[in-house]
């Protein structure tokens, strides 16, 4: 494993809670529009600063959209170790 791929996989570890809350929008077909108004509104991902909510949901709407169609359907019924590591390989 290349240093390059342990970074992407430890990077969708630690972005887990946040997928799984935002889970019910990443199955919307606007997930990038509610994404970004999340970043305004904070009524989900429960992220105090601005800049940190911007800076982790920057990183999740990369990662949606290098996700396939249905990608999230499946993701919803994977174990959280099986997430981990499907987060992990959209980044890499």
């Amino acid at each position: 494993m290349t240093i390059q791929s342990y970074k992407a996989l430890t990077s969708g570890a630690l972005l887990l809670q946040e997928f799984e809350t935002l889970l019910p929008i990443l199955l919307l077909e606007d997930r990038n529009e509610l994404l970004i108004r999340e970043k305004h509104e904070n009524k989900y991902i429960g992220i105090k600063m601005e800049s940190s909510r911007e800076r982790i949901l920057r990183d999740m709407r990369k990662r949606t959209e290098a996700a396939s169609e249905g990608f999230w359907t499946v993701f919803k019924d994977m174990k959280a170790a099986e997430r981990k590591m499907m987060l992990g390989v959209l980044s890499s």
